[in-house]
């Protein structure tokens, strides 16, 4: 019957979103982002305003609420530690803002096909959009945060340097990363639910073994257990921008530094394949 449909009416019908080769997975991506930027640029723009609108502080929320968590965070440390580092406030508003990026990356991305169901069954687009806008919005989001950390420099007296280059660097890290493992994961997702879950359970561990409310540094006196949590591949980006912006030098082994950029790479190498390779499969169960 449908042979004959086709015969009948002279047109060829094919598949509109066809499954893609586990290789040409990242390239198919790439050639999306770039036909369809228009798109992620409205879909950023959307998510900036939406966020906060009908509140009266507006985006000063986005400002008070690491605010307000790394102060419950610093006065436990000071009830456990003691007398920390001058800085260790600001060190724990950095660290809290760059998680909460990865995090929301990462979660987003999980959750994109799922939390976008209506509009994937209305208009097809590029499905890779989703993750993608809602990882670059946070993007612009810990950007525009991160200027929380201006009033801690100028009070302790610390200038921009050269090291300020390391903060865009770092960034650039925790977005392939969230984006990456989110990618790999959403297809997943669709077919059982419990990934989101177990997602964020992950992200809850890893906020304790990632440098958040700690630093490299700190950790220094404890070599060997240090080894292990700087194959995190979190750890090194984290560390870039907090040293960016404080005027540090990076003091992590270069071995970890080009570990955790290959991970990073990889993870969205990788995560990419899974997600144009399945999601046209897995999409017809929502």
């Amino acid at each position: 019957m449908t042979d004959e449909l086709h015969a009948s009416v002279g047109v060829e019908l094919t598949e509109p979103n066809p499954s893609t080769s586990l290789v040409g997975g990242l390239a198919k991506m790439l050639r999306e982002i770039r036909s369809y930027r228009y798109l992620i640029s409205n879909f950023v723009r959307r998510d900036l305003r939406v966020k906060y609108r009908n509140s009266a502080l507006g985006y000063f929320w986005s400002l008070l609420d690491p605010l307000l968590l790394s102060g419950v965070y610093v006065v436990l440390f000071l009830i456990v530690a003691g007398n920390p580092h001058r800085l260790y406030p600001l060190w724990v508003v950095i660290g809290v803002l760059c998680w909460r990026f990865f995090g929301n990356s990462f979660q987003f991305a999980v959750s994109s096909l799922t939390g976008n169901e209506g509009t994937i069954k209305s208009i097809y687009f590029p499905r890779c959009l989703f993750a993608v806008a809602a990882a670059s919005s946070n993007l612009a989001m810990v950007s525009l945060n991160l200027m929380v950390a201006v009033p801690f420099l100028v009070y302790f007296r610390m200038p921009p340097t050269i090291h300020l280059l390391l903060v865009p660097g770092g960034l650039a890290l925790l977005f392939m990363l969230g984006l990456g493992l989110g990618l790999a994961l959403a297809c997943l997702n669709v077919l059982n639910r419990d990934v989101a879950h177990l997602s964020s359970f992950l992200l809850r561990a890893g906020f304790y073994v990632t440098p958040v409310l700690w630093t490299v540094e700190m950790a220094h006196g404890k070599k060997h257990a240090l080894r292990y949590l700087l194959l995190n591949p979190v750890a090194v980006p984290i560390t870039m921008v907090r040293n960016g912006l404080t005027g540090r030098p990076i003091t992590v082994h270069w071995g970890y530094i080009i570990w955790s950029v290959v991970c990073s790479a990889l993870t969205l190498l990788v995560g990419a394949m899974i997600f144009q390779r399945y999601e046209a499969r897995v999409v017809k169960k929502l």
